[in-house]
Formats: structure tokens, C-alpha cells, sequence
């Protein structure tokens, strides 16, 4: 720690007298108070009222992609193009919420500059901070055979599968872009798995936002509630990047010595996204995805877009609350959107809607269109078919323009029904991720060192889906 102070005083970074680098309250090396402090009293140590200033980094001491040699971003660029080409003409399938190689490019030229600079050895002016990062990770790529079958059950397999197609596309667009590199595999991965789970992005003084990497910028630990700092942001065209926490936020948390300072990064509604790029989860998250639980029935690519222009593929919006297990007011029209829709189905063709859910495929990745695999027995309307149509067609139209009077009218007319379907769908995935198995032996942790990271998300997944489980009962119960 001793050597990224002096590394971050040489380079004109500027910390708050309030704030140190060490172990937190928890025992994780971040960011933390240094003294006792009565933020709620104390001035400002800058311009924005209301706010002090905690980091200033100088702009010239930000790893970012514009820093690599022109001539080389555009090899990687090509690359990039390259391998899109490629991808389509060898007709690969895409992998649910991966990015085109040509998405990449920013990504993959930060990963070519940290290479550059690792390969400078002490002459790069990253060296010393060099030194002070993890050697190992526990992202997907260093996830073995037992541990990705272990991961594949808890809904993992698109991490997993976007891990591997990024490292593909890596290894082809640096052997294009660099045909006469030396990197090992094992540093390639190494700089890849720096880049990806501690990047972030700065706002700039024009209102951009870069992707960068933030050298001490990056210790402040994650976390999803509670006080955080500001988002990184740059004020004037050559000025430093400012790290800044609101006096009132401060002032209600703690500020004890070793208390620490937090940032909320990454996809805080989406656990299993958030495990797979960074190698941890947040069990203390307020919130967990519903998307994946839901069994909306897409038809036709024009229903997928109507779903999701109702907003029923937003992991803001579709959440589970982790500690009571309710579920959010968008989950419960996404169910009586859907329940309608198989209403509708049934009275215009006389048969019931098919369901096709692959409860594993879509644990993680909630905006598949799946394809109707035929219509099961037919079951004949009645008479007044014509009236119930245009009775449905009607409520769904109160539905896509966001009627709340309407919704609440329907939610309670269908309420049993819905919750049943809701709990039902509760149980397919409690019942797909199976029991948390018991724990191992230090000897197989050993062998198998993401293992345990898994089985604890096993427990916390398990856990959320209990609760909601738990909360649909009851309210059966009390219907």
C-alpha cells in the first residue's frame, strides 16, 4: 500500500486529509475515514457547495484507449470489423447480451495499452500501480471444468459463454492488430481481466463519457446501497478527475476511523451479470432481477418489442426486493400482460397459447424471443368470444399506455390468478438451481477456488427466491 502512496503523491494525486488507503471496517482494503467526523457541520474544501472533494487524479495519470498510438487503434479497429465478418460468415449464433467485436473496440484497446505499459517493465509510469493489483481473479475465465458446471445450474452459462467469446475475439484481434506480439496467454488475460473489472467510466467537462481506467480511483470498494460517492467527472478540458461525496449523504452514515467509503458500480439489479464480470456479488443488495423468472411467452419478434417498449425487459423495473419478497408494481403488469395475452390467443384461435420457457436459458438473460413451438389440444370459445376479445384487446391497450387506474382494477380482478402464476413460476426456478449443496472440503476449495464464490451466490440466490416464495404464499393464504 506504502508504494501506491508514494506512486499516487509522485503522480500530483490529491487525497482529502479525511480519507486513507487501508482496511475497512469489514476487513477489505479500500477506501475508508481516517478520523471521526461531523460531516453535517463541516464546509465544503471546494466550488460545489455541498460537496468535498476526496480525490483529484490529474488527467495525465488515466489510463485511457486515446493514449495508444493512432496507427494501432486503427488496427485494432480493422481487427474488430475483421472478426464481425467472420462471425457472420460462419453464421455463429449469438450469445444473449454479448457485444459485437466491433462494440469492443474501446475495451480491447485498453486491455493492447495495458499490455504496452506492462511490457515497459519499471519505465512505464504505471509500474508502481502495476504492483499493487490482484494476480488472480474469479471471473468465468478462471472458472474450471466443476466450477462452470456448478455455475451452468445457478443460470451462469451466458457469463460464461460471453467470457469465452470475448477472449476469442481478444486473442484474433491482437494477433490482426499485432501480428508479431509476444504476450503470453496468461498475461493477455491478466491485462483483459485489470481492464474489465475495474474500468469505469468518467464524465468529462464537456458531458462526455470515456471508459477509462482510474488508478486509485478504482480502490473505493462496491457497494449497492447506502452512502456512495459521486460519479467520477472531469471539470474543466485539462483538469483532474474529481471523486466527491455530498456532505448530507456523509453526514447520514457513519464516518467512524476505518469506515468505509463506497461507489455503486456495475449492473446493481442484475446479480448474475454483476458475479460474472466482476468475481463477486453484493449480497447486500436491496434488489434482485426478476427478469429472468418471467415466462413471457414472446410469440413474434413485434410481441418482444411490445414487451419491451412496456418496459418488462428493464432490470431497473422488474426487481424482486431482497428483504420482504415483493415483487415491484412492473413485475405484477408483466404477469397480467401476459395472462391477457394468453387470454386473447385462446379466444381468437381456439387454442391455448404453447409455452416455451427454458427456465435455465433464461435465468440470466430476460430479453429472449422465443419461438412458438405449435399449438397444443384446442380447446373451442364460446359464443360471446367476440365481446371477451375486444373486452381483452381493450385492457391491453389501458396496459401500453401505462393506465395505473386500469392496472390496479385488473391486478385485483385477476389477483389469485396472477399470484399463482407468479408463484408457480418461483418454484420452476427454486426447483432448476436445486438445493445449496453442502460445503466442500478445504481440499477440493483448493483445488476448485471459485467454487465456494459460486456456493455462496447459490445461497443468496436461493435465499431472494424463498422470500419471494415465502410472500406469494402468504398472500395466497390471505386471498
Amino acid at each position: 500500500m506504502e508504494g501506491l502512496l508514494d506512486w499516487a503523491e509522485s503522480n500530483g494525486i490529491y487525497f482529502s486529509d479525511d480519507i486513507e488507503l487501508g482496511k475497512d471496517e469489514t476487513g477489505s482494503i479500500g477506501v475508508s475515514w481516517k478520523n471521526n467526523t461531523d460531516r453535517s457541520t463541516q464546509n465544503s474544501n471546494d466550488e460545489d457547495e455541498g460537496y468535498t472533494t476526496l480525490l483529484e487524479i490529474p488527467i495525465e495519470s488515466v489510463l485511457m484507449s486515446s493514449m495508444l498510438d493512432s496507427s494501432l487503434q486503427q488496427k485494432v479497429e480493422e481487427a474488430c470489423h475483421l472478426k464481425k465478418l467472420q462471425d457472420q460468415e460462419e453464421q455463429s449464433p449469438p450469445i444473449p447480451g454479448s457485444d459485437s467485436p466491433e462494440d469492443l473496440v474501446e475495451d480491447f484497446t485498453l486491455v493492447l495499452l495495458v499490455l504496452q505499459e506492462l511490457s515497459k517493465g519499471r519505465e512505464s509510469k504505471w509500474y508502481k500501480w502495476f504492483q499493487t493489483l490482484p494476480t488472480t481473479f474469479q471471473t468465468p475465465m478462471y472458472w474450471d471444468p466443476v466450477e462452470r458446471e456448478y455455475a451452468n445450474q445457478l443460470g451462469l452459462k451466458f457469463g460464461i459463454q460471453q467470457a469465452d467469446k470475448i477472449w476469442e475475439d481478444l486473442l484474433f484481434v491482437l494477433r490482426t492488430a499485432l501480428p508479431s506480439h509476444t504476450y503470453s496467454p496468461s498475461t493477455i488475460q491478466w491485462a483483459y481481466s485489470i481492464y474489465t473489472t475495474r474500468c469505469m467510466s468518467i464524465q468529462t467537462h464537456n458531458g462526455q463519457e470515456v471508459t477509462c481506467l482510474l488508478c486509485v480511483g478504482d480502490m473505493f470498494n462496491h457497494r449497492s446501497s447506502g452512502t456512495t460517492v459521486e460519479f467520477p467527472h472531469q471539470e474543466s478540458p485539462d483538469g483532474p478527475v474529481l471523486i466527491k461525496i455530498s456532505n448530507q449523504d456523509a453526514a447520514t452514515n457513519s464516518t467512524a476511523k476505518s469506515q468505509g467509503i463506497y461507489m455503486n458500480y456495475g449492473y446493481r439489479f442484475q446479480p448474475a451479470r454483476f458475479l460474472c464480470s466482476y468475481g463477486f456479488f453484493d449480497a447486500s443488495s436491496p434488489d434482485w432481477t426478476a427478469i429472468p423468472a418471467m415466462p413471457l411467452v414472446i410469440s413474434s419478434r413485434d410481441n418482444a418489442q411490445e414487451a419491451a417498449g412496456l418496459g418488462f425487459f428493464s432490470h431497473e423495473e422488474m426487481i424482486f426486493d431482497t428483504n420482504t419478497g415483493r415483487a415491484s408494481p412492473h413485475v405484477w403488469n408483466a404477469i397480467l400482460w401476459d395472462y391477457l395475452q394468453r387470454q386473447l390467443y385462446k379466444l381468437q384461435t381456439g387454442y391455448a397459447m404453447p409455452t416455451q420457457f427454458s427456465w435455465n436459458d433464461c435465468l440470466i438473460c430476460g430479453h429472449q424471443v422465443y419461438l412458438s413451438q405449435g399449438p397444443q389440444k384446442r380447446k373451442h370459445g364460446g359464443d360471446d368470444a367476440s365481446s371477451s376479445i375486444a373486452q381483452i384487446q381493450e385492457s391491453l391497450q389501458h396496459l401500453k399506455k401505462s393506465d395505473d387506474h386500469t392496472s390496479q382494477v385488473l391486478l385485483g380482478r385477476h389477483h389469485r390468478e396472477l399470484t399463482q402464476v407468479l408463484l408457480r413460476v418461483v418454484e420452476n426456478v427454486l426447483d432448476t438451481i436445486g438445493p445449496v449443496p453442502e460445503e466442500k472440503s478445504q481440499e477440493f476449495c483448493y483445488k476448485h477456488p471459485n467454487w465456494k464464490l459460486l456456493h455462496d451466490f447459490h445461497q443468496n440466490f436461493e435465499s431472494v427466491y424463498l422470500k419471494v416464495q415465502e410472500y406469494l404464499t402468504m398472500e395466497m393464504a390471505n386471498y
